[in-house]
């Protein structure tokens, strides 16, 4: 590999470091439209990463280098996280159906935190996340009482 590839790979990894630790990965989301009911219900979430003066790099700059040298994981995750606080200010549950399908396809896990309320368990639920956490089922639990609820809420 030439010498200024080697270099602008390894200036890439530290955008993405820099990104993941200033909170600069952001989320922009491109609306699906469905054909049968004429209506946008549906997007796909896609990552950004900002420099520090503010430029948005290209994906196609840093997402083979992120897939390369293992950043990619961080990246789904902070794009996830993202999309869930985005959820939570009150928009619509067809983007965490977009979300949750696309995480299906990468043959992820998806687990639900911070549900308080049975309405947000039904629809988590509905949604066939297969692990869900927080406060509507328990809160954090010391080790000491942790086996004996486990005993007395599994069946």
């Amino acid at each position: 590999m030439p010498d200024k590839q080697l270099r602008d790979q390894n200036r890439i990894r530290e955008l993405i470091d820099e990104a993941l630790q200033n909170d600069r990965v952001e989320v922009f989301y491109q609306p699906f439209f469905n054909v049968a009911e004429s209506r946008f219900n549906v997007c796909e979430a896609l990552v950004r990463i900002r420099t520090e003066d503010g430029e948005i790099v290209p994906p196609g700059r840093f997402i083979p280098v992120a897939e390369e040298g293992g950043q990619i994981i961080p990246l789904g995750i902070r794009v996830f996280e993202k999309v869930c606080a985005f959820i939570a200010r009150g928009e619509t549950r067809h983007v965490l159906t977009g979300m949750i399908d696309i995480l299906r396809k990468l043959n992820m896990n998806i687990v639900a935190e911070g549900i308080e309320t049975e309405e947000q368990m039904k629809v988590i639920s509905e949604l066939g996340v297969e692990f869900i956490q927080g406060f509507y089922f328990s809160r954090p639990i010391p080790e000491d009482e942790f086996l004996d609820f486990l005993k007395a809420n599994n069946r």
